[in-house]
């Protein structure tokens, strides 16, 4: 047998194998793709490994079926096109993996207040992520809260407490002084549900499978260690507040005095006393209240500045 007798010109096709590594070349991008929503986030080199051992899965099983009958050369080039193709989609689920850390975790840089003084976020931001929806839910439920307890406030008159006029023209307040203590307990209640939605939130966001600097992260933006005490501190503020309104409205209630302009004329001093005492604890609780406010602002733009300026260590 001649040289011409041993070559065969279909040696490098046999076994199919560019055919069997083309397959997993696809098997591995479209996992990449209809997975990636529901792989837990991971470092590079994790994914990395787990795309490799995937592609010498894949290699393994074209082996056994057809790649084995391919020349050396062949079966070299198959197992290096899975392995280029499984780096590819490693690199490329780690990127979109942080893409998506980063726009979640952006909810909370970008919420802003709005010309009601009450936080807002972009059109769709509960939809970025998991800790995007927990975050705008928990403060949309706050909103929402002190939204309905400013407007009962409001309906039930205290903003005529500071106007006597405006109390004499419409007295109604007067003979329902208890109301001012249900909004009082109301407040009080909205203070607890907040607590606990803020607890709940910080256990969700240590029940993700997010990367635990990201969590970190969060925690340190949003001064965890201070929230329950803040709101603690507001409930007893606003106590306050709702305490001083009600003791003004029973002293006003005994009709002992007339309005000129916005002010008050007792006809004794036993009433000017005891509301001026209810209006001072009223103006000081107000100034804490402002106080607590703005300082509280203060916090979460420090803690959206924060995270602007460490975004590139959101993920190791």
């Amino acid at each position: 047998m001649d040289y011409e007798d041993q070559y065969d010109p279909d040696e490098w096709n046999e076994g199919h194998p560019l055919a069997a590594a083309l397959i997993g070349c696809v098997l591995l991008i479209a996992g990449g793709w209809f997975g990636a929503p529901y792989l837990p986030p991971a470092p590079l080199p994790v994914i990395m490994a787990a795309a490799m051992v995937i592609a010498l899965i894949l290699w393994g099983i074209g082996y056994l079926i057809t790649i084995r009958r391919a020349t050396a050369n062949w079966k070299l080039m198959s197992f290096m096109l899975l392995l280029l193709t499984a780096a590819g989609v490693g690199y490329w689920e780690t990127q979109l993996h942080e893409q998506r850390i980063k726009a979640d975790l952006s909810t909370l840089a970008e919420m802003d207040y709005g010309p009601d003084n009450y936080p807002r976020f972009p059109a769709g931001a509960e939809n970025r992520g998991p800790i995007s929806k927990l975050f705008v839910a928990l403060i949309r439920e706050a909103t929402d809260g002190q939204r309905a307890l400013d407007d009962e406030a409001r309906a039930a008159g205290l903003q005529l407490m500071a106007d006597a006029s405006a109390l004499h023209a419409s007295p109604g307040l007067l003979s329902h002084c208890a109301t001012v203590g249900t909004t009082n307990a109301k407040s009080h209640a909205l203070i607890e549900r907040r607590r606990a939605s803020y607890r709940a939130f910080v256990k969700a966001l240590d029940d993700t499978d997010y990367p635990e600097i990201y969590k970190r992260e969060i925690r340190d933006s949003m001064n965890s260690n201070d929230t329950d005490a803040s709101l603690v501190e507001l409930d007893g503020i606003q106590k306050r507040m709702f305490d001083a309104a009600e003791g003004a409205c029973r002293v006003l209630a005994r009709r002992r005095w007339v309005p000129q302009g916005p002010v008050f004329m007792f006809n004794n001093n036993a009433d000017l006393e005891a509301f001026s005492a209810f209006g001072q604890k009223q103006n000081q609780a107000a100034a804490e209240l402002r106080r607590h406010n703005d300082e509280a602002r203060f916090r979460t733009r420090q803690g959206q500045l924060q995270m602007r300026r460490n975004r590139s260590s959101w993920l190791p």
